[in-house]
């Protein structure tokens, strides 16, 4: 555990160091661009001091690093209002997103995953099962950028039961059926696995129930693997919301993002990237460090 959280500390800092390198990484003055393509009435020395550009790298990288330690990420360039509370207040509501697209597309995923290796003498099996497979189907074949306009038209403007802006319901409901599709197939695949090692098996000589069998000696076993992989999906999860926020008009994190990169506003982009990737290897150790409390044998630490 120690190790991880030691790497954890480690991955933090080279995502911060390399998010500083990015301005630099920019073909000519990022300072000349910025103010080229904004418009804004700076002048250049201001607005190199304003971020740090004119230091050198490592000095610029060090001092940012106890600003940032302290809660200052600067100010935006655009808005001029402080850049931790503008980006906190966007990511609540990435969070709650999130935590509402969890909430329908992890049971539905469990129970469809699951279910579908039932007996196949049981209607409820079979039909779990075909769910399973068009929906794995069609949500591999429909881009997201596609499918939010559609759900959007059909649920907001055609029948008219959401509203059209700002739904965190309907966001989160399209998100889950593209999540569903992906998760329950991949429930089902591993699930399947574990049915058919010797202890399954044996079971079923004992006159186990299917089902007892189905989530003792198939599910059971499988969750390790399972835990580690809906860590991973983090980043999936927030690519997903974040076309997401910006197809229903949600002003999250994803959203602010992309007016930050449209505008040059680098403060802004910096502590959104931060935010963003220190999320995924946060949720990633964790999943490891769960995944290793279920199953002490895995090799995740």
């Amino acid at each position: 555990m120690i190790r991880k959280i030691s790497s954890l500390l480690v991955g933090y800092l080279l995502i911060f160091c390399i998010i500083k390198a990015l301005i630099l990484l920019l073909p000519g003055d990022p300072i000349n661009l910025l103010l080229e393509e904004t418009g804004l009435h700076i002048e250049h020395a201001q607005l190199a001091h304003q971020l740090l550009l004119d230091q050198g790298y490592f000095p610029r990288v060090i001092n940012s690093l106890l600003l940032a330690a302290q809660g200052d990420w600067g100010t935006s360039i655009l808005t001029g209002k402080r850049v931790v509370p503008l980006v906190l207040s966007s990511f609540a509501v990435t969070a709650k997103l999130t935590f509402f697209t969890l909430l329908f597309a992890l049971p539905l995923s469990l129970f469809f995953g699951i279910a579908s290796n039932g007996p196949q003498n049981v209607k409820l099996s079979r039909l779990c099962n075909s769910m399973v497979t068009s929906l794995g189907a069609i949500t591999a074949a429909t881009p997201s950028v596609w499918i939010f306009p559609v759900l959007l038209y059909l649920f907001s403007v055609k029948f008219a039961i959401f509203s059209v802006q700002g739904d965190f319901v309907l966001a989160a409901m399209s998100l889950a059926a593209l999540l569903v599709g992906f998760w329950s197939r991949l429930i089902r695949a591993r699930v399947r696995e574990t049915l058919f090692i010797g202890s399954s098996i044996g079971a079923r000589a004992r006159g186990v129930s299917e089902w007892k069998i189905l989530l003792k000696y198939g599910f059971w076993p499988a969750s390790p693997a399972l835990v580690s992989y809906f860590a991973l999906q983090t980043g999936e999860l927030l690519a997903g919301a974040f076309v997401a926020e910006v197809v229903f008009g949600l002003n999250g994190l994803g959203t602010i993002m992309i007016e930050a990169v449209l505008s040059r506003d680098f403060p802004v982009i910096e502590a959104a990237l931060f935010l963003t990737t220190s999320m995924i290897i946060t949720a990633t150790t964790f999943g490891d460090l769960l995944q290793y409390r279920i199953d002490p044998r895995s090799e995740a630490l």
